[in-house]
């Protein structure tokens, strides 16, 4: 059985900073995206030290 190890950003990006230090796998593959990024608070700070494909950056 398969347990999902990192929990929803949903409440957790409401908290500033935010350290990302997870490795890259399936599971993180994107893990921050764009509701994550609209539910931070304005003067929240995103420090990425993981991979960057955990968070989803789009150019549009």
């Amino acid at each position: 059985m398969q347990r999902n190890l990192y929990p929803t950003c949903t409440s957790t990006c409401r908290r500033r900073p935010l350290v990302l230090c997870v490795p890259l796998t399936a599971d993180t593959y994107h893990l921050i995206g764009k509701a994550e990024l609209k539910a931070m608070q304005s003067t929240a700070i995103l420090i990425n030290v993981a991979r960057g494909e955990v968070v989803y950056r789009s150019i549009s």
